[in-house]
Formats: C-alpha cells, sequence, structure tokens
C-alpha cells in the first residue's frame, strides 16, 4: 500500500497500479485493502483503462456507505466527471451519496465538490446552499475554511459585498490560523479599498504558513500604497530574509532602494541597487533590476550611470517589452543614439498596445532629430494604430511636432478629435493645444483657420484664463485682418478692460481703430503729401 501510494503521489501510476493490484488480490483482508482499492481505480484511470477503475471505485463506493472511504470515492468519481466537463454527472454521483450515505462521515468534501458543481453549471443559489450546508453542519471540519472562502466569493459575485466580508470575518475569527483564510479576508480588504487592513492581513497569511514571498511582496506593496512606508519598510526586509534569492525577494530589495531615495538617503538607494543588480547577474531577474537601477539613477539625476543601465538591460534581452522599454528609456535619459540602436532592434507589432504605443511616439519623437519625415511617420503611426491609448500629453507632442513641420491641417485634425472628449479635468489642455494651432495660422497669415480655432477655444473654455484672454484678443486680431472692424472692436473692449497682460496692447489697437475710422469720415485731415 505505501509503495502504490508513493508511486501516485510521484505521478507513476503504472508503478501505482501494480503495487495496489497485488494488494488487493493477495492481501485482500488487509486492513489497508479497502483503501487501496479506491486508489487503484484512480491509478487505473490515469494509466488509460478508465472504464475499469470507474468500475472498481463505484463498487467502493456502494460497500462503503456506513465510512467516509464511500464519500471518498464518491467524490473521485464526480471529480472525474468534473474535470471532463459533465457536471450533471458530478451533480447527481454526488447527491447520490448525501441521499444514500447511512453516516454524515465525509460529507463536508462532497458538500465542497458539489458547490464547485453547481458553479460550473451556472446554479448558484444551490452552491451557496451547498456551502452553507458546510458552515452550518460541519463547522470545524477540514472543507469548512474553503467553504467561507468561497461562499464569500459567490456573495461578493452577487453584489452582497457587506455580507461576503462579514463571512470572511466570520472565517478568519474560527480559523484564526488558518492561512487561506486570512489570505481571501486580505483580498476582500483590498476590494474594499482598505490597503492597510489588506496588508496586514497578508502578513498575519505568512505567519500563519502561506510560505509564499508573493504575499509579503504585495504586502508591502499594498502597505506602500496606503502611505505606511515604515510598516513597508519592515515587510520588505522580512521578505528578503525569509525568501533570499527570489524574484519577490529581488523587488522588495528595489522597492527597499526606492524608499530610501525618497527618504533622501541617496547612498543607501544607490548601494541596494548596486548590490541587487550583482546578484541578479545571468537570473532571469537581471533585466529587471537593470531597468529598475536605471529609473533610480535618473531619478537622483545620474543620467549617465542611469544610460548605462538601461544599455546593459538592453544587451542582457531579446524580449520585445523589455527592448522597448530600454529604448524609451534611454531617450528619457537623453542618450538619443543608444536609444536609437535599441529601438531598431524593437518588432513594435509584438508589444502590448500600450507599450506598442509609448514606444513609437517616443522613437518618433527622437527621429524627428535626425529625419523628419520618418519621425512624424512613427507618431502618427502610433496615433492612429491605437485610439485606445491616445492621451492629451502624446497629442500635445504630436501637433507641435505637425506645427514644426508645417503641417498644420494634420494639427488641426488632432485637435478637432480633442474637442469631441474635453472635461472639466483637460479642458485647459486642449485649450492650449488648440491655440497651438491657431498662433500658427496667425503667424502665416491663414486668417480664416485661425478665426475658427479662436473662436472654438472661447467657445469650451470653462472660466477665465489668460489663454482665455489670448484668444480673445488674438481673435480681434484676425478678424481686423479680415476686415471685420465691428466683430473686432467689442473683443478689443473686453480684453482693454480686463487685467489681462494685453489690456495695453489691446487698448493701443482700439486707439488706432478709432483713428482709423476718423480718417475715413474725414474728421481727422489727411497728413499732407509732396508732389
Amino acid at each position: 500500500f505505501q509503495a502504490g501510494r508513493l508511486a501516485f503521489e510521484t505521478e507513476r501510476y503504472h508503478d501505482a497500479a501494480q503495487h495496489l493490484e497485488r494488494l488487493v488480490t493477495a492481501h485482500a483482508g488487509s486492513p489497508h485493502a479497502p483503501e487501496g482499492r479506491l486508489l487503484l481505480g484512480r491509478a487505473l484511470a490515469r494509466t488509460g483503462r478508465q472504464a475499469e477503475g470507474e468500475a472498481l471505485l463505484r463498487r467502493v463506493a456502494d460497500a462503503n456507505v456506513h465510512n467516509a472511504l464511500g464519500a471518498h470515492a464518491h467524490t473521485v468519481l464526480a471529480r472525474m466527471a468534473f474535470d471532463e466537463g459533465d457536471y450533471d454527472k458530478a451533480i447527481a454521483l454526488l447527491r447520490r451519496r448525501l441521499e444514500s450515505g447511512a453516516t454524515s462521515e465525509g460529507n463536508d468534501e462532497v458538500l465542497l465538490l458539489l458547490s464547485e458543481s453547481y458553479r460550473a453549471a451556472n446554479q448558484r443559489q444551490e452552491a451557496q446552499d451547498a456551502l452553507r450546508d458546510i458552515i452550518r453542519f460541519f463547522p470545524d471540519a477540514p472543507a469548512a475554511p474553503q467553504a467561507y472562502i468561497d461562499l464569500s466569493e459567490l456573495l461578493e459575485q452577487a453584489g452582497r459585498r457587506d455580507d461576503a466580508l462579514r463571512m470572511v470575518l466570520e472565517a478568519a475569527q474560527r480559523h484564526a490560523g488558518n492561512p487561506d483564510v486570512l489570505l481571501q479576508y486580505a483580498r476582500m480588504r483590498e476590494r474594499a479599498g482598505d490597503s492597510r487592513g489588506a496588508a496586514e492581513a497578508l502578513v498575519a497569511a505568512e505567519e500563519a504558513g502561506a510560505a509564499d514571498p508573493q504575499v509579503l511582496l504585495t504586502a508591502g506593496n499594498l502597505f506602500l500604497h496606503a502611505g505606511y512606508s515604515r510598516e513597508a519598510e519592515d515587510t520588505f526586509g522580512q521578505l528578503t530574509a525569509a525568501f533570499p534569492g527570489t524574484p519577490q525577494a529581488i523587488a522588495g530589495n528595489v522597492a527597499l532602494a526606492q524608499i530610501a531615495a525618497e527618504q533622501g538617503e541617496a547612498g543607501r538607494a544607490m548601494q541596494l541597487m548596486e548590490d541587487m543588480a550583482r546578484l541578479a547577474q545571468n537570473t532571469p531577474q537581471e533585466t529587471e533590476v537593470l531597468l529598475a537601477l536605471g529609473d533610480l539613477c535618473q531619478g537622483l539625476g545620474l543620467q549617465q550611470r542611469a544610460a548605462q543601465a538601461y544599455r546593459d538591460a538592453a544587451t542582457t534581452s531579446s524580449e520585445p517589452e523589455v527592448l522597448a522599454r530600454a529604448a524609451m528609456a534611454l531617450y528619457s535619459a537623453g542618450a538619443w543614439a543608444e536609444g536609437n540602436e535599441v529601438a531598431r532592434r524593437v518588432e513594435p507589432d509584438r508589444l502590448t498596445e500600450a507599450t506598442a504605443f509609448a514606444f513609437l511616439m517616443e522613437h518618433g519623437h527622437a527621429m524627428l532629430r535626425a529625419d523628419s519625415r520618418r519621425g512624424m511617420e512613427l507618431m502618427e503611426r502610433a496615433w492612429g494604430a491605437y485610439p485606445e491609448q491616445r492621451n492629451l500629453e502624446a497629442a500635445e507632442r504630436l501637433v507641435d511636432a505637425c506645427l514644426a513641420l508645417d503641417r498644420l491641417e494634420a494639427a488641426i485634425a488632432v485637435a478637432e478629435g480633442l474637442f469631441e472628449k474635453i472635461t472639466p479635468a483637460n479642458v485647459e489642455i486642449i485649450q492650449r493645444i488648440a491655440v497651438s494651432c491657431a498662433d500658427y495660422a496667425m503667424r502665416h497669415e491663414d486668417h480664416d483657420a485661425a478665426v475658427a480655432l479662436y473662436q472654438r477655444v472661447l467657445s469650451i473654455s470653462p472660466r477665465e484664463t489668460e489663454a482665455l484672454q489670448w484668444a480673445r484678443f488674438q481673435l480681434a486680431n484676425a478678424l481686423h485682418a479680415q476686415g471685420h472692424d465691428a466683430e473686432s472692436r467689442p473683443l478689443l473692449e473686453s480684453v482693454a478692460g480686463s487685467v489681462s497682460p494685453w489690456a495695453s496692447e489691446a487698448q493701443l489697437r482700439l486707439d488706432y481703430l478709432d483713428l482709423h475710422q476718423r480718417m475715413r469720415h474725414g474728421d481727422v485731415p489727411m497728413p499732407a503729401t509732396e508732389g
């Protein structure tokens, strides 16, 4: 029996079947034989003898209606059906045990799988009922903690977050040392927006035996998010001490370096990162550490060291996302030539949409210095191919590039698209972009375009700003250039009567208009001319 069980647990199913067949034939009266038959049924199913295995399991189930072995045989058969996608069969098998079993022993396991089968069959109320039966009738059984967890998930999915939270809180009180319950409590607290509470629950789960470095890394990050840097430092320290050399420990050390930098301890931050870079050499985490080192150096103003870290990161990886990030970081550090060299190795079509958009915009902006046509192509490709990724910073860059290359119509097209997405939070930025286009048109004496744009700016602004005053002043000038002095005058009067920086200049324009009008009507003698 022991040889068969060990072989099964190590997935040597043929060996397991041989040992267990010998057990149940040569030692049929052994106390181990009943459990051996159940395990043999499972082993036979794993070796391709499905029908044989199921038949044996059914015999075990029927012969053990008075004990937990029968319940276990039913759950094994039901799990086989479940894994094949036959949820109705799984439900029928499990209900048969509940209705025909002569004991409740093992029924917590039956009910737990029954609930899972109901959920898979989209019978959510029945799933909840099965879980409540475990909590009500088997509160201390091995399946009870998982029943609490599953029920809290179902309640949240039904929109009953408060009930879900109460359920998992009850589980945490009844099963205080269960790490899975504490992990679920942490998830619920995080979903409710309580980052600190979630972090504390994760630390408690680790202390209860979760033994997962990701738990401590997530806890540290949640402490940071909540503004508790001291608790975050303690948690990251616990992580690096308990799980040295893991990817999570490296990420924890990176976070410790970032905390040190934010606290003004640049020397300690750099030492931590340099140590991490050495420890991460020739590991899967090397590239990520180098990128983090570059980010830290850039934040500390160490541009040359930052550029070197980004170059090293690009050298150690061929991953498109990593190369794109390294290229963009090199551009940000002012290393244009090195950034372009890395960018040539990037295949934008293999990037996520967010990275592809950012990379093409950055690469295009950098290329404007050397090949303006190519740079413009890249930026317009980003703008056209990834509409969901567009943002105002990119729009402003693209408009500036279009205007620098005398492409007013393209710049106006970008601005027009922004007018459809105005909100109180972004209106002033969109206003600034539109004014840039209008000013360009004004400088190039395209007064029709200038008038249309300045008028649009005036129509969208929610409050008086310096940009709005400038637009009003320039609109007056554009209308005057078109010969529409009657429309220009009230705009100039508005600017002249304000505290605008252009108030005095607007007053001079008004005086000029008055003088010009009097001269046309003969109120002012025309200056004498010679000849």
